[in-house]
C-alpha cells in the first residue's frame, strides 16, 4: 500500500554527499536488513550519469544545517541567508554536469541494490580525482569499519578515466597486486598472470561491465573507421545489414542495424545470439560468424544463469587466445592494428573481463571463510544502470538535490523491480535502450555454481581453450608461427581501399570474379613440400614414429600417380 511504502522510505537513512560516516551506516544497515553476514562476499559498483547543472538550497535534518548543493567538491554550508547570494556567484563557475553512483549489491538473486554514495562531478574530472574518491570510500568500508565489509568486486562500465583510476589504486601504494599464475599452453609464451587486488586484509578484483563490452564489440564492428580483418575473411557493417534485410531468415530488426539505439542491450544481443550467428554461416560470412561466436560468448561467460564455472573459464580463455592471435596475424601479414582490429578500449576491456572472472572464481576458491555460490552476472555495473533508468523515469532532467530526494523512493523502487519474473518476450522488443537482468537468477543451479575448479583444473583448460583458438584461426586461414605465404590466401591490400561507408548503398552488379581452379595435385605436392626435410641438415632430421613415415609414403605414391593421370591427359 501507499501507506506501507511511506513507512519503508521513511526507515531508510538519509543520503548525504559524498563519502562519509553516513556511508558505512547506510551499508550495515542494508546488510542488518537482510541478516547478510558482513564477512560473506559484496560487488561494489561505479558509474556516472549526467545532470542537469544548477545550484540549489538543501536542509540536512540531521545536522540541522542548510547547504548549497550543485557544485563540485564538498557542500557549501549556508550560515546565514544574507551570504547566499554571494556563495551562489562563487560557486556558478564550478557546476557539477554529472552524479557519480557508488551501489553495493548482495550477490543473490532477487535482492536489490544499494545506493551507498553519491557525488557530484564535472566534465572534465581526472582519473586522478575519482582515484582518491574511490580510495577513500575503500578505506572507510574496508580498513577503518568496525564490522568488516567483504567486498570482493569493483565493478565499472569501462571509460578510460575508470580504468586509470583503478590502476592508480596500486600505483599510489593503496592497494597490493597479488599474482595467480597459469602456465600458457605454449612452453615458449609467458605464464597467464591473474590480478588480485589486496586492500588490508581484503582481496578484490577490477571487474568490466559485459553488457557494455558486447555493445562496444557491435560498434567495432559498424563503424566505417574500421576495417576489421579475421585472417582471409574481412568483416564489415554491410554484411550485417544485408543479412537484416533478408526477412525471411533473419533474427535481427531493422531498427537494429539502421537508425540504431547504441545502448540497445537486446538489439546486441540480437546480433551475438546463436539464431544470427547460425544465419550468418548461411549467408556465407564465416569471419563474421566467428567474430560473433567468440566476443559473444565473452559475454555469456558473465550473463549465462546455466553455465558451470568450467566452461566459463574455458570461454574466457578462448576470446583471450583469439585476440592475442588476431593480433599476431596482423602483425605477420603487415596489417595495422589501429585499423584492422578491436578498439584499444574493447581490448583493454576483455583483458579486464578476463582477468575479473578468473580472480572471482579464485576469490571464492581459495579465500571465502566459506562456500558461497558465484553468480557472475551480479558483479558489474548493471545495478547503477538501472539505477539510473528508475531516476530517469520519475524525472527525465534532475539536479543532484532532486536525486538525493529521490533515493528513499529508489530503495523501494528496486526492491519492487527485483521481485518481478523478466519476461522472455520482453527481450525481443526493439529500440528500448538498457535491459537490466542483474537481479534475475532464473535456471541457476547455486550448487553448481559454489563448485570451484582446482588450479590443475585451470591449466588443463586453458590448454584446451588455445587448442581451439588455434583451431579457429586455421579455418581463418592463419597458421601460427608460419611465413604468411604458407597460410591460406589473406585480404588483399587492394581490398582495403575501398571505403566500406562508400559501399553501403552501391548497387551490385551481379556478376562475380573469375576463380582460379588449384588442381588437386597441386595441393597435395605443396603439402609434401611442406612436409619434406630437404633444407635441413641430416643429422637434425627427427626421428619420425612409423605411421607418419607411412602417411607420408602413401601420400607419395598418390602425388606419383596424380602426375601420371596429368601426363596421360597431355
Amino acid at each position: 500500500t501507499e501507506r506501507s511504502m511511506l513507512k519503508l522510505r521513511s526507515s531508510k537513512p538519509k543520503m548525504t554527499i559524498g563519502i562519509s560516516d553516513t556511508t558505512l551506516d547506510r551499508v550495515i544497515k542494508y546488510l542488518n536488513d537482510y541478516d547478510y553476514p558482513s564477512t560473506a562476499p559484496l560487488a561494489c559498483s561505479v558509474d556516472d550519469t549526467k545532470l542537469h547543472p544548477s545550484l540549489r538550497p538543501y536542509y540536512d535534518k540531521s545536522k540541522d544545517s542548510w547547504y548549497l548543493l550543485g557544485s563540485t567538491g564538498d557542500p557549501i554550508i549556508v550560515a546565514d541567508v544574507e551570504q547566499l547570494k554571494e556563495l551562489i556567484q562563487q560557486a556558478s563557475g564550478s557546476l557539477a554536469s554529472k552524479a557519480r553512483v557508488w551501489a553495493m549489491s548482495i550477490p543473490l538473486s532477487n535482492v536489490p541494490p544499494l545506493i551507498m554514495a553519491i557525488l557530484p562531478i564535472s566534465e572534465s574530472n581526472t582519473a586522478a580525482s575519482l582515484e582518491q574518491v574511490e580510495e577513500k570510500l575503500l578505506r572507510l568500508l574496508l580498513i577503518n569499519s568496525p564490522t568488516p565489509i567483504n567486498i570482493i568486486s569493483l565493478g565499472s562500465d569501462g571509460t578510460a578515466i575508470e580504468r586509470n583510476a583503478r590502476r592508480l589504486l596500486v600505483e599510489s601504494g593503496f592497494a597490493k597486486v597479488e599474482y595467480t599464475k597459469i602456465p600458457h599452453p605454449e612452453l615458449r609464451a609467458r605464464p597467464l598472470k591473474v590480478e588480485i587486488l589486496v586492500i588490508g586484509k581484503h582481496r578484490l578484483t577490477i571487474i568490466q561491465d559485459s553488457k557494455h563490452f558486447r555493445k562496444t564489440c557491435r560498434n567495432n564492428l559498424f563503424t566505417g573507421a574500421k576495417q576489421l580483418i579475421l585472417g582471409n575473411q574481412l568483416i564489415y557493417y554491410q554484411q550485417v545489414r544485408s543479412m537484416v534485410y533478408d526477412q525471411d531468415h533473419s533474427p535481427l530488426y531493422v531498427r537494429d542495424v539502421d537508425k540504431l539505439d547504441c545502448q540497445d542491450d537486446r538489439a546486441a544481443a540480437r546480433l551475438f545470439s546463436a539464431a544470427n550467428i547460425e544465419h550468418a554461416i548461411n549467408a556465407g560470412h564465416a569471419g563474421l560468424a566467428i567474430f560473433l561466436f567468440v566476443f559473444g560468448e565473452a559475454c555469456d561467460v558473465y550473463q549465462s544463469r546455466t553455465l558451470t564455472h568450467t566452461e566459463r573459464i574455458r570461454m574466457v580463455l578462448l576470446a583471450y587466445f583469439f585476440k592475442t592471435l588476431w593480433k599476431s596475424c596482423l602483425a605477420e601479414n603487415g596489417y595495422s592494428s589501429t585499423r584492422h582490429y578491436l578498439s584499444h578500449e574493447a581490448d583493454d576491456i576483455l583483458d579486464i573481463m578476463v582477468n575479473g572472472l578468473l580472480a572471482l572464481i579464485i576469490i571464492h576458491r581459495d579465500h571465502l571463510s566459506s562456500p558461497f555460490p558465484l553468480l557472475p552476472w551480479i558483479h558489474g555495473s548493471e545495478p547503477n544502470e538501472h539505477i539510473f533508468g528508475l531516476l530517469r523515469s520519475t524525472m527525465p532532467e534532475f539536479t543532484i538535490v532532486d536525486a538525493i530526494q529521490m533515493i528513499p523512493k529508489l530503495d523501494v523502487r528496486l526492491m519492487a523491480a527485483c521481485q518481478r519474473k523478466v519476461d522472455a518476450s520482453d527481450m525481443c522488443r526493439g529500440g528500448a535502450g538498457y535491459a537490466h537482468t542483474h537481479f534475475d537468477g532464473s535456471g541457476a543451479d547455486l550448487e553448481s555454481l559454489a563448485c570451484f575448479p582446482s588450479q590443475e583444473t585451470f591449466e588443463h583448460i586453458a590448454g584446451i581453450a588455445w587448442t581451439e583458438a588455434n583451431a579457429i584461426w586455421e579455418v581463418l586461414g592463419y597458421f601460427r608461427g608460419s611465413s604468411p605465404t604458407s597460410s591460406l590466401p589473406l585480404v588483399p591490400i587492394t581490398d582495403l581501399d575501398v571505403d566500406i561507408d562508400d559501399t553501403l548503398d552501391e548497387p551490385t552488379t551481379g556478376l562475380e570474379s573469375e576463380s582460379i581452379e588449384v588442381s588437386d595435385r597441386q595441393i597435395l605436392d605443396e603439402a609434401l613440400q611442406a612436409a619434406t626435410f630437404a633444407s635441413v641438415p641430416p643429422s637434425d632430421i627427427p626421428d619420425l614414429p612409423k605411421g607418419v613415415e607411412d602417411i607420408l609414403n602413401e601420400c607419395g605414391l598418390a602425388a606419383a600417380a596424380l602426375n601420371i593421370r596429368d601426363l596421360a591427359s597431355v
